[in-house]
């Protein structure tokens, strides 16, 4: 988040004005968002009507798949709001069309729909899963449940728990709830903090959070092209060929390398064997150096998607 020079500099001028206090521990992504938030949205005098403003273009825009939203789709006090944010560079207006100045800012403020909203089992929070532009704010939500308090696995697990009724929508949540641990900046800490809940159940989670890390974690094989013949028959089988992208490897790979002895107990055949593949293929490359299995000529692996 922090090479955005925009939130960087956000980030900079909220600590010269003196809103983090200098004894608390390191915040996490989720706290500093909250922080942002707090600082360049709800000041001043009209603080809520700016942060509802802010939302609820973020809900229209999500519910529309769109970048931004037409002025005339804010009524006329929403309307008046907008000067504010727009000095404030919150948003810009062009067009007649009102958009983010950054797409961050869109995300944060859907995740603050999601906290004041109903429950994430809720019909409304399965309708809002099934719109991409939703996805990052309901892995950010996940996060956050595990930050923002010592028991936050109980409650991220009795989310997950909720969430397994069959439902595509469910289950769609849950892979959003399971991927925010790997995508996190602080993966490896959440994925420790998670994982007592990850192995219960003889490793169901564990099962589905491998599938959707060497899914989302990696990339299309570059050399496929090479076999395909054409681009039309490379993307049809992008989905089985891939690579490791390598920024997100590293923590996954340290925890599972701490774990192996457990892990390898529990889940499938299918599962322990993907396992063992991410751990025999590059260990000793997660000693407190990021991992990049392309770069090192990692061998190529078959995931096979949303399982």
């Amino acid at each position: 988040m922090l090479i955005n020079l925009k939130i960087l500099d956000w980030c900079a001028r909220t600590l010269q004005a003196g809103s983090v206090d200098q004894n608390h521990p390191m915040l996490g992504l989720t706290a500093l968002i909250d922080l942002l938030w707090e600082h360049w949205v709800e000041a001043g005098d009209d603080s809520f009507g700016r942060s509802r403003v802010l939302m609820h273009i973020a809900a229209l825009e999500a519910g529309a798949l769109s970048a931004g939203v037409s002025r005339m789709s804010l009524d006329h006090s929403e309307q008046q709001t907008l000067t504010g944010l727009i000095r404030s560079d919150l948003v810009r207006l062009r067009e007649e069309r009102v958009r983010f100045s950054h797409d961050l800012l869109g995300d944060w403020a859907r995740l603050r729909v999601l906290i004041g909203g109903d429950s994430i089992i809720s019909e409304e929070s399965r309708t809002r899963a099934e719109l991409p532009q939703w996805h990052r704010a309901i892995r950010l939500l996940a996060q956050r449940v595990l930050e923002k308090s010592a028991d936050g696995a109980d409650e991220w697990r009795r989310a997950i728990e909720g969430l397994e009724d069959g439902q595509e929508s469910s289950t769609l949540l849950r892979d959003l709830f399971l991927e925010a641990l790997f995508l996190a900046t602080n993966a490896a800490e959440l994925l420790e903090r998670c994982w007592s809940v990850l192995i219960a159940n003889g490793g169901k989670l564990l099962d589905r959070l491998l599938a959707r890390f060497l899914f989302v974690a990696t990339l299309p094989d570059p050399r496929l092209l090479q076999f395909a013949g054409t681009p039309e028959h490379a993307t049809r089988f992008e989905h089985l060929f891939r690579m490791p992208f390598g920024p997100y490897w590293g923590p996954m790979l340290a925890v599972l390398r701490a774990h192996l002895c457990e892990a390898v107990t529990v889940g499938t055949v299918q599962s322990r064997t993907s396992l063992l593949i991410v751990v025999e293929d590059y260990t000793g490359r997660i000693a407190g150096r990021p991992a990049d299995p392309v770069a090192a000529g990692g061998r190529r692996f078959v995931p096979r998607g949303r399982a």
